[in-house]
């Protein structure tokens, strides 16, 4: 889904960055080129990486 309408920015390379290691809002901004324009994006552009972000978590400490 596209996230971000000013550069075409979609919730999976959201998730792709959370997986390369990007653990703040800022870094992922960064990282993918977020959310920096005209700012509309951001709410939803933070629900999604705090999701991804919590996925990643849980899946690194769940039982095998």
């Amino acid at each position: 889904m596209i996230v971000c309408s000013c550069k075409v920015k979609s919730d999976r390379q959201i998730a792709e960055a959370v997986k390369d290691g990007v653990e703040t809002f800022a870094d992922l901004c960064d990282h993918v080129d977020i959310s920096n324009e005209c700012g509309q994006c951001a709410r939803l552009t933070k629900t999604i990486f705090d999701q991804c972000l919590e996925a990643s978590e849980w899946l690194a400490t769940a039982p095998e």
